[in-house]
């Protein structure tokens, strides 16, 4: 049996959610008084910030590579290459140090949780700092579903998971629906509008629907995938390592999303229609572009989707594959209003016959033009698109609703 003794640790944890979190503690619990050791410190750049409230700052990485950046780009603050399990490493910097960052977020979520824990409980039983920040996701997820047992309600909100302080609105809810996001290198704009959209449901969603085209081109290779979009990948995968779950379905734009984006990223990737309850209510998600009985469509949409496509298409040079897929893109686009109208109709009848079926809602994207139709209790959506519209469903309290998102919402 455990001894209680090992227990009796002084250290407060303090469990954050995501960078802007992270970075938030450090004016309530640094002082000039203070010398902080950052574990994971990458670049520097959250190193830089706490060195503007403590006496003395190191940063450390196991990455020789971010050092050698990170004392480029801080020549005045100190840095050094470390494991973060070598705790005996930390205690050779000589420091005593009075609290501790740990930016550990790159752990695949509860796989690593136990991992988390230990790490935590080494550091604070070696060096006995005040406090330990940890950025970790899935820690401050796990630590919101805990209470320790024998303690008044007020202090349990206080000491969730026997210290870990995890402030936050309770378990989230709420499911967000977007699609055709459509991502470039070259529309850093658009990207910024859907960051800030991102890091808003962050803490808020229990779920994330991607109803396809969240790139405009994505294709891996056996050991390269392209450089478009990693701040959102980023951000979606903060969310996973937070709790909510994220769902992208294939578009006729990422229809060749791969293993990096599920087996990386730990976004569940889906082909086609999906039906899913939330809230008590029943949806039916596609992209669209499925429904359209055009020979010549569907055809293409075949060829393309193809196992021999995909293999012919992994030979061509990642750079001139790009060129390819986004001289494809543009003519795919060039569409006409009739065109358009002939799209609407075959969302709206497909919708009906998923009514006679039991839906609830009916989501589509593809169109790129925003649509909210009420059938009585049943609704029809087609969410428009982060191009020209930005526009996202919200489901709350089993309603839903047809929103835009501007960057003061």
């Amino acid at each position: 049996m455990a001894s209680e003794r090992q227990f009796r640790l002084r250290t407060k944890f303090v469990a954050t959610r995501n960078v802007k979190e992270y970075r938030a503690t450090i004016p309530v619990w640094v002082n000039q008084d203070d010398v902080v050791l950052e574990v994971g410190c990458e670049w520097g750049t959250t190193t830089a910030l706490l060195a503007e409230r403590c006496r003395e700052v190191i940063g450390t990485d196991i990455s020789p590579e971010c050092i050698e950046r990170a004392r480029k780009l801080h020549p005045g603050l100190r840095f050094e290459v470390m494991d973060a399990f070598d705790v005996r490493a930390a205690l050779d910097l000589g420091k005593h140090f009075t609290k501790i960052y740990i930016d550990i977020s790159g752990f695949s979520g509860y796989r690593s949780l136990l991992d988390v824990i230990s790490l935590l409980t080494m550091y604070a039983t070696v060096l006995r700092p005040e406090a330990i920040v940890v950025k970790s996701g899935a820690l401050k997820h796990f630590a919101s579903l805990c209470v320790p047992w024998g303690r008044t309600d007020r202090e349990a909100y206080c000491y969730l998971l026997s210290g870990i302080l995890c402030r936050g609105r309770g378990l989230p809810s709420s499911v967000y629906f977007i699609s055709d996001t459509h991502i470039r290198r070259e529309d850093g704009a658009r990207e910024e509008r859907l960051l800030s959209f991102l890091e808003h449901i962050d803490g808020r969603a229990k779920a994330l629907y991607i109803l396809g085209d969240l790139f405009d081109f994505w294709f891996e290779y056996r050991s390269v995938v392209p450089r478009t979009g990693w701040r959102t990948l980023r951000l979606l995968h903060d969310l996973v390592l937070s709790g909510t779950s994220v769902t992208c379905i294939r578009g006729n734009h990422d229809f060749w999303l791969g293993p990096y984006i599920y087996d990386e990223m730990g976004i569940e990737v889906i082909d086609g229609p999906v039906w899913v309850r939330h809230q008590g209510r029943k949806l039916f998600l596609a992209h669209g572009d499925e429904f359209f009985r055009e020979p010549g469509y569907r055809a293409l949409r075949y060829i393309l989707r193809h196992p021999v496509s995909v293999k012919l298409f992994g030979l061509i040079h990642p750079d001139l594959g790009a060129l390819l897929a986004g001289a494809f893109s543009r003519a795919a686009k060039s569409t006409s209003s009739g065109k358009v109208n002939a799209v609407k109709e075959t969302l709206v009848r497909t919708a009906e016959e998923k009514f006679e079926e039991g839906a609830d809602v009916v989501m589509f994207g593809h169109l790129h033009m925003p649509v909210f139709r009420r059938f009585g209790r049943k609704a029809l959506v087609v969410l428009g698109d982060w191009i020209h519209n930005f526009t996202y469903a919200l489901l709350e309290d089993g309603e839903i609703s047809l929103r835009r998102w501007e960057r003061s919402s």
